[in-house]
């Protein structure tokens, strides 16, 4: 019997963000293969992301 090891391909997407919400700079890092809807999905979490830091601001006078 022939075992298959199955791993996990991950990518890491590096995104610099100017203050009107624009990327100014990404990079992607990983082993996973291309995706066709790539740049979306990465646009995608970008935004989320940003949603969780602006809702933070509002709560906090540190940032």
């Amino acid at each position: 019997a022939v075992g298959k090891v199955l791993t996990m391909a991950t990518t890491a997407c590096f995104i610099i963000v100017s203050r009107n919400d624009i990327p100014i700079y990404e990079a992607e890092v990983g082993v996973a293969a291309k995706r066709e809807d790539a740049a979306q999905l990465h646009q995608f979490i970008l935004h989320a992301a940003l949603d969780v830091v602006q809702d933070l601001a509002w709560t906090t006078s540190a940032m």
